[in-house]
């Protein structure tokens, strides 16, 4: 254990202060009440949502249904208690999953919630179909009831965790042990992954330096030291959690870091240094007598179950949204000729899968001549030239139309690539389209670009868009290819809904 000197410890005591402003308490106390009481309270939340999902299902299957279709049934009130224990069901299964202690992302709760809860339907549906329980009723309740629950579930859960979040409980206060860089990435993580539960109150650097507390988004993480204080850190703190990400440290160094934080003790997440390395359905292992840990990683897309599967995702849920979309596609192409002389469409070259070229689809948005209209405004304003060179993008681009802005705005330019989908030629989700000038700017990452077709919609876009620089995107690309799942697909799609409503990035 460190021993600070009148100065130093001056200071820390100065940044304990500090620190203890941001998180709101006079101690970091991580209170076990605090974590049992939110716990309680989500727990009795889930209780609630499942059994109002059992109700309406019941609601809908005694009132409403019968009016339409001839349901057999033992209606009424005994009908319900017979089936009374399907909530709780659920929630044990749910408990099975974790979803009680764990603390993950928003996107992979849901994946635990949409396995448990089919899980506990699956052995309800058994349970009714072995001793024929409530007739055909009771089986459309569960259905009904299955319905409500995918919907309600992950909304009841964000909701109830935010408000917990917000009244100090199910906030566990953590220190990260790391570098500036390390320490924002963690930040930025934390803060939108509010469901997690994890406030960032406090930094110790490997070395001594600046000892200006990093902000994010106005946010202070007081520096409270370097890693040889972490003892005394913690005592005068009262935390018991740490991030430890320090990519770059001997594995010899690590070991004995943790060795002193787990003496403490203290609950530590490690960030490995594997940043790019694909991370769903990696399985640990390890050679107890050697004290080797090793890591199982698979390539996902190298399955040609998973690229049939992928493709099929694509065809039915592209021949929905091109149903759907069709009456409005009628409306916009009708907008786009009265506002400018031109074709409705513009095609433009992108590369594809295995670097083939295709014709991208697009509603056109700029006047006839933009080309030209382009290398005007790149001889004349330097400004201008310098942005598009950066990331071939304008801001404010004077070749876009009234209608074109519009449709920007929205993305509804971008719905004629429902086509390409249906083609082959794009996929729903996947890397940003690009054109052959980009090919340089991709490096080392272009064989993990052309390993999918691209996507209409992506990573790039739910992350920002165009606010993301171009090296971020091209490592947003590469962590898709190497990251895939169908439920990322599901979790995107669903996200792109948020971004365009709330047209964060675009222009």
């Amino acid at each position: 254990m460190s021993v600070l000197t009148k100065r130093e410890n001056e200071f820390f005591e100065h940044r304990v202060l500090e620190a203890q402003m941001v998180i709101g308490t006079s101690k970091f106390t991580n209170s076990s009440f605090s974590v049992i009481v939110g716990t309680l309270v989500i727990a009795m939340n889930d209780l609630f949502v499942l059994y109002a999902a059992l109700m309406a299902a019941y609601s809908i299957c005694v009132n409403i249904l019968p009016h339409f279709l001839r349901v057999e049934s033992k209606a009424g009130l005994t009908l319900m208690q017979n089936l009374w224990w399907i909530p709780l069901l659920c929630m044990v299964v749910m408990a099975y999953e974790g979803l009680y202690y764990k603390r993950c992302s928003y996107w992979h709760e849901v994946k635990l919630i949409v396995k448990a809860v089919t899980l506990a339907m699956f052995l309800t549906m058994i349970f009714l179909f072995i001793f024929n329980g409530g007739g055909n009723a009771a089986k459309l309740i569960i259905l009904l009831t299955y319905f409500f629950v995918m919907i309600f579930q992950p909304l009841g859960r964000y909701f109830i965790k935010n408000c917990l979040n917000k009244a100090g409980f199910w906030v566990k206060p953590v220190l990260a042990l790391g570098n500036e860089k390390t320490i924002m990435i963690l930040a930025r993580g934390f803060a939108r992954e509010k469901t997690m539960g994890y406030r960032l109150v406090g930094s110790l650097l490997e070395h001594a330096g600046s000892k200006e507390s990093p902000a994010y988004n106005g946010s202070f993480i007081p520096v409270l030291g370097t890693f040889t204080d972490v003892e005394v850190v913690l005592e005068k703190s009262g935390v018991r959690d740490v991030v430890v990400a320090v990519p770059g440290m001997s594995s010899e160094a690590l070991v004995k870091l943790i060795n002193r934080l787990r003496q403490i003790p203290a609950s530590v997440l490690l960030v490995p240094d594997l940043f790019g390395v694909p991370m769903p359905d990696t399985e640990i292992s390890c050679l107890f007598d050697e004290k080797t840990l090793f890591l199982s990683m698979k390539n996902n897309l190298a399955s040609r179950w998973n690229r049939v599967l992928k493709r099929t995702f694509d065809l039915l849920v592209g021949s929905i949204v091109l149903v759907l979309a069709a009456p409005a596609m009628l409306l916009i192409a009708a907008a786009i000729k009265l506002d400018s002389p031109g074709k409705v469409f513009f095609n433009h070259d992108r590369i594809g899968k295995g670097g083939k070229m295709f014709k991208c689809i697009k509603f056109r948005t700029m006047v006839e001549n933009s080309g030209e209209v382009l290398e005007k405004l790149l001889v004349e304003n330097p400004q201008a030239r310098q942005e598009w060179e950066k990331d071939f993008k304008l801001r404010n681009d004077p070749r876009i139309t009234m209608t074109g802005r519009i449709l920007r705005k929205t993305s509804l330019d971008e719905l004629p690539q429902i086509l390409n989908v249906i083609a082959g030629q794009m996929s729903l989700v996947g890397p940003r389209p690009i054109i052959a000038k980009e090919i340089e700017k991709y490096g080392q990452y272009f064989e993990d670009y052309i390993t999918v077709p691209p996507g209409v919609t992506g990573l790039w876009q739910v992350s920002g868009r165009n606010d993301v620089d171009y090296g971020e995107r091209v490592l947003l690309d590469s962590w898709y290819v190497k990251n895939w799942s169908l439920w990322l697909d599901v979790t995107i799609l669903i996200r792109t809904v948020g971004v365009v409503l709330g047209r964060r990035g675009a222009y």
